[in-house]
């Protein structure tokens, strides 16, 4: 997930330029129309993070074609979120002097903190758009004594997600099973900023409610669509309640970019169980035979293979009678059935085994003969 300093970065700093440039073009009409202002391609604006700061670096020229000086010029900026209306960053400076016929360099460097922004706005620039305002002043005098100039200056500035999407397709999930373990093999796309770049360390954890169930570890490449899949392991205490029942399961994602910054994201995944709802009767028996009625729902994400078996034993523990039925459950499909065993003594109790095919996972119960 991956994902996201150089966005922050270029919101700022592309505001900051924007607001100069506008600025002091602003001026030009008033000093006889001949100052001009150029400044730094935004492609080359030098920037660095560390840990939770953005730092950048660029500049504008100031360039004096007019005849005359223009002297104690005043610059500030500042910028602030449209909805909350809290201040993000504020810059300032005084230039001297930029005689007549020459040009002057102002460089421009801004640092923030994210950690310094409020908790809520910080995890909405991570998950969702805003707008940014971002006003300016600027005032300055002739050398000449045309007096005192002000110009004011505001715009609105867009802000894209850093992750600008984040999708589980639980439709594609694919459970297998071994003796110990269920692992879940969920395909999931996040989509970060074309403006981002680098690497970052996912931890993704699934949680069922407050407990953790399980959680993968991924690479993850910022600034661009990313597929992968998150594979989880279940543990065998766990695998019963999953199977057994459909849950929306919430999953929690910590991200660590290469420069050290930190954020997380939180999204839920819709799991449907293969055997929702899963009963089994208890066994009754006639002259020669026992039966079982079980009932589940299929609310997984495919058809199921299924295999059931019984195996009936008498008081002493020896086999009286086996049965096997197999059948397909297809998607939504409400399943109700008996499964029954021919014996060939009085049975004292019988073990119900239901296999899922396609994955290898299987079930057993013992039921007691009423």
């Amino acid at each position: 997930m991956k994902k996201s300093l150089a966005l922050l970065n270029i919101v700022f700093i592309s505001s900051l330029i924007l607001s100069g440039y506008m600025l002091y073009t602003g001026v030009a009409p008033i000093v006889q129309g001949k100052v001009r202002v150029e400044m730094q391609d935004i492609d080359d604006v030098k920037w660095s993070i560390s840990n939770s700061t953005i730092s950048a670096d660029t500049y504008i020229n100031i360039s004096n074609g007019g005849y005359y000086d223009i002297k104690d010029i005043g610059l500030e900026v500042w910028i602030y979120e449209n909805e909350s209306r809290y201040e993000i960053a504020r810059f300032s400076d005084n230039i001297p002097v930029v005689k007549a016929g020459a040009i002057y360099k102002e460089p421009i460097h801004m640092s923030v903190n994210l950690d310094s922004i409020p908790s809520e706005l910080k995890n909405r620039l991570i998950n969702e758009s805003a707008e940014f305002i971002v006003r300016g002043e600027i005032s300055a005098h002739s050398v000449k004594g045309l007096g005192i100039i002000k110009v004011h200056y505001h715009n609105h500035i867009e802000w894209e997600p850093l992750v600008k999407k984040l999708e589980i397709r639980a439709n594609e999930t694919r459970i297998s099973y071994s003796s110990s373990e269920l692992l879940i093999s969920v395909p999931y796309f996040v989509s970060t900023s074309s403006l981002l770049s680098g690497y970052a360390d996912a931890v993704v954890e699934i949680y069922n409610g407050s407990e953790r169930l399980s959680y993968d570890e991924e690479r993850v490449p910022l600034g661009e669509d990313y597929n992968s899949s998150l594979r989880f392991h279940i543990s065998s205490n766990d695998t019963y309640y999953l199977m057994t029942h459909s849950e929306i399961l919430p999953i929690k994602m910590r991200v660590r970019t290469d420069s050290g910054f930190e954020f997380t994201r939180s999204s839920q995944y819709r799991w449907g169980a293969p055997f929702d709802g899963l009963f089994i009767g208890e066994v009754q028996r006639t002259l020669n035979s026992a039966y079982v009625d079980y009932s589940f729902v299929n609310n997984y994400s495919r058809d199921l293979d299924l295999s059931i078996d019984i195996t009936a034993y008498d008081s002493g523990g020896n086999i009286v009678g086996q049965s096997h039925d197999h059948y397909t459950a297809f998607v939504g499909e409400e399943v109700h059935r008996t499964a029954s065993v021919s014996v060939n003594a009085v049975p004292s109790y019988v073990i119900v085994k239901v296999t899922e095919n396609i994955s290898g996972w299987s079930y057993e119960m013992r039921r007691d003969v009423q």
